[in-house]
C-alpha cells in the first residue's frame, strides 16, 4: 500500500487543501485522509524584530571610553586604524550604531529627548579619545554625533590618493636597522593598515616581500629559506620564523 504523502499525477488539491484523486473525491479508504497543505494566506508572517535602542543615557554617562578604546587618536600618529576600530566596536556593543549615521540621525533627533542625551554621550566620548590639536580641529559649536565623526574621518581619509602616494613611498622605504622584528613587523603593519584606509590594498604576498627586503644583514640567511618553498608563508607565518631566529641569535 502506498502511503507516499507526495501528490502523483492521478491526484490534484482542491481550494480547501484536501487532496483528492483524478474523480475530486477524497480518498476514501483513511489513507492521506485530512491531509492539509498550508495555505499561503494561513502561514503567519515571522515576527519583525523590535528596532534596537542604544543603552539608556543614564548608563552610558558612568563608562569611561579611555577603558574602552585605549588609544587617543592623533593627527601625527598613524593610528586612525586602530582608534576607529575600537571606536566602532564599542558603539555596535552598545546598540548606537545609528547615532553616527549621518542619514538616521536626523530623524530622531530633537523629537527624542533620550535621543539626544545619548547623541551628546558619545560626542563626549569623541572628544575624550582624540588629541587636544584634533579637538581644535574638528570642535563646532553645534556638534552632534554624525557630523563629528564625518569631520575626523574626512580628515584622515580625505585626499586619499596624494596621501596614499607618500605613503607607499615610505612604506616600500621602512628597513630594519636596529628594531627588533616585532618593532619592525609591527611598523609595516602600521603602514598597511593606513594605505587601506586610503583605499590601497596590499596584498600578503606584497608585505611579505617588502618586509624581506628591509630586513637587517644578520638575517638575511633567513631570505632562501622562507622564498624557496613551493608555497610562499604568510607574513604572519615569516614574522613567527624570524621571530624564532631572533630568539636563537640571543
Amino acid at each position: 500500500m502506498d502511503t507516499n504523502p507526495v501528490s502523483s499525477p492521478r491526484s490534484s488539491h482542491d481550494g480547501d487543501g484536501v487532496l483528492r484523486d483524478a474523480a475530486g473525491d477524497a480518498p476514501g479508504n483513511g489513507i492521506l485522509r485530512d491531509a492539509i497543505v498550508p495555505d499561503a494566506t494561513a502561514v503567519a508572517a515571522a515576527p519583525v524584530p523590535p528596532a534596537l535602542r542604544a543603552f539608556p543615557s543614564s548608563v552610558l554617562q558612568t563608562i569611561d571610553m579611555r577603558h574602552h578604546v585605549p588609544v587617543i587618536l592623533d593627527l601625527h600618529g598613524g593610528n586612525y586604524t586602530q582608534w576607529c576600530r575600537f571606536f566602532n566596536t564599542v558603539v555596535g556593543m552598545f546598540g548606537m550604531r545609528e547615532h553616527i549615521l549621518a542619514e538616521a540621525a536626523p530623524l530622531r533627533r530633537h523629537r527624542d529627548p533620550e535621543w539626544d542625551m545619548v547623541d551628546h554621550c558619545i560626542v563626549h566620548w569623541l572628544h575624550a579619545t582624540i588629541s587636544p590639536e584634533l579637538v581644535d580641529a574638528v570642535m563646532h559649536h553645534e556638534d552632534t554625533a554624525p557630523t563629528l565623526w564625518s569631520a575626523i574621518e574626512s580628515i584622515f581619509r580625505g585626499n586619499q590618493l596624494p596621501r596614499a602616494i607618500y605613503l607607499d613611498a615610505e612604506y616600500h622605504a621602512v628597513v630594519q636597522g636596529d628594531l627588533t622584528i616585532m618593532q619592525y613587523c609591527a611598523r609595516l603593519k602600521s603602514s598597511t593598515d593606513q594605505l587601506r584606509d586610503l583605499g590601497q590594498n596590499i596584498t600578503d604576498t606584497q608585505q611579505l616581500f617588502n618586509m624581506l627586503r628591509g630586513l637587517s644583514a644578520r638575517y638575511h640567511h633567513a631570505i632562501p629559506h622562507l622564498t624557496s618553498r613551493v608555497l610562499l608563508p604568510t607574513f604572519l607565518q615569516a614574522r613567527s620564523f624570524l621571530l624564532l631566529e631572533q630568539h636563537r641569535a640571543e
